[in-house]
């Protein structure tokens, strides 16, 4: 889903993400980690962050105009209220005193999201899904994508307001998602 996700940006939002998650994926790892405690894991940690990477792409025209160290922090803030969500839900992690040990065990690279390749299957599907969207929506989606225009020149080619582009491509982008994970069903 995340790669699915991150290929629905355009290529100057796909490289900061890229940038900000090889500049702090793994501070922000370890950050989880310190508040989910000793019980969890690298993978819960691991999770944790690529959901609060998900919801950055997912919001990303509400963030673009931010620099990379207000999204940072915006990636912070966010995977310390997701560990304190999964505390709330009682699942299997619960919060401990941090361990400065428990640092030094943490060594693993988060993988890089070019490493998560889709399939030709996928990209397939994902055509087939732009294809079936309404017409307002993956034109759109297609200038911003295919062509990566601006919004300015989008919205002057359809004589639109540029608010009303980013309207749609927000929902051309949360409809593709969904459609994508109906599939996975």
């Amino acid at each position: 889903m995340f790669t699915l996700t991150l290929m629905l940006l355009p290529e100057e939002g796909r490289d900061r993400i890229r940038r900000l998650w090889e500049e702090s994926g793994d501070m922000l790892i370890r950050s989880t980690v310190r508040h989910l405690g000793s019980a969890a894991t690298y993978k819960d940690a691991e999770d944790i962050v690529g959901e609060a990477f998900l919801r950055l792409i997912e919001h990303f025209e509400r963030y673009e105009g931010r620099t990379d160290e207000q999204m940072k922090a915006i990636l912070l803030r966010t995977c310390e209220n997701l560990s304190i969500n999964e505390y709330r839900r009682g699942q299997k992690i619960a919060f401990t005193a941090y361990d400065e040990e428990e640092e030094e065990s943490v060594t693993e690279a988060a993988p890089a999201p070019e490493d998560l390749l889709l399939s030709d299957e996928c990209i397939g599907r994902l055509k087939a899904i732009i294809r079936s969207l309404d017409a307002k929506y993956r034109e759109v989606l297609e200038m911003k994508i295919l062509e990566e225009l601006p919004d300015d020149v989008i919205a002057a080619e359809l004589g639109i307001p540029r608010g009303t582009v980013r309207t749609r491509l927000m929902r051309a982008r949360r409809l593709v998602i969904e459609e994508w994970k109906k599939g996975e069903d």
